[in-house]
């Protein structure tokens, strides 16, 4: 949920750690996308890059002006690349993020919000909708993004309902930007597949956003300051069954995933090797669905 660095699976993840009673860890995950020559899409964050500049223009933006910032080619948009590097995609979200504040529209990730499409098929995303409810989602959606991106998520369960935990491993740092787009992807999201105005109980950045009254609007509670990327939702809300829920479809379409996740931890997609990662550009935005 990204649910932008988030995802999850039905075994409860990859090292099966268990902590205490109140606090236990379901899921750690590294999520790497090796280079895989498909089309257009820049992971975590849900970017189709022939479609940003269409969102730059309806946001007030140029996209000429966020290459510019970037530094990345010229033809970035208009001849999408089959993979960027992390530290490109960084250099774009930061790049986008500084132009919209430039033309007064920020912040980027709720002007996002306001035009995302579901339109789009995306492993993770798929694999979140297709869940009886937010729990299962979460959890199936942090087991299967380890097929698309280069982030790391622990996902624990806390004395009143699920923690959320996320972020990049060494030595990739990511801007604020990208994690908060997550973040806010991650509850539009969930808000979508129950019909609800899912609250989480908690949003916790190591980087207090501007706009701190805007994303108090819409989170229904204030990003507070901690040493980590993190949301909690509570227990009433995580158990909601998901209305796009399809056990048959998801049946079908498992054994694929599975494949795919195997496929990358044979190739050696680990934290360690994180360096030599490239994002896939899969036909859909990871956070589009």
């Amino acid at each position: 949920m990204s649910l932008s660095g988030l995802s999850i699976p039905g075994d409860f993840g990859d090292d099966g750690v268990q902590a205490s009673p109140t606090h236990s860890s379901i899921n750690e995950v590294t999520h790497v996308m090796p280079a895989h020559p498909q089309t257009d899409r820049a992971s975590e964050g849900g970017l189709l890059l022939s479609t940003v500049p269409s969102l730059l223009q309806a946001m007030g933006g140029s996209a000429e002006s966020v290459l510019r910032r970037s530094g990345l080619p010229r033809t970035l948009f208009s001849h999408p690349p089959a993979a960027l590097t992390p530290n490109d995609y960084f250099a774009l979200w930061s790049a986008m993020d500084d132009e919209i504040e430039s033309v007064g529209n920020g912040p980027l990730p709720l002007r996002l919000i306001e035009l995302v499409s579901v339109e789009y098929f995306d492993p993770m995303i798929f694999a979140f909708l297709n869940s009886p409810n937010v729990k299962t989602g979460i959890i199936r959606n942090a087991q299967y993004t380890k097929a698309t991106s280069v982030s790391r998520l622990r996902v624990s369960e806390t004395a009143t309902g699920l923690a959320i935990d996320y972020w990049w491993p060494a030595p990739l740092t990511a801007p604020p930007v990208v994690s908060l787009a997550g973040q806010v992807y991650g509850v539009w999201l969930i808000r979508l597949a129950t019909k609800a105005h899912v609250q989480p109980v908690r949003v916790v950045s190591p980087d207090l956003p501007e706009h701190m009254d805007a994303y108090r609007e819409f989170f229904g509670v204030p990003v507070t300051l901690g040493s980590k990327h993190r949301m909690e939702f509570g227990s009433i809300d995580i158990h909601r069954p998901l209305v796009t829920a399809n056990d048959s479809m998801w049946q079908m379409f498992e054994p694929a995933l599975r494949k795919r996740v195997n496929e990358v931890e044979a190739a050696g997609g680990t934290a360690e090797k994180v360096s030599a990662v490239l994002i896939e550009l899969l036909p859909a935005g990871q956070d589009s669905i």
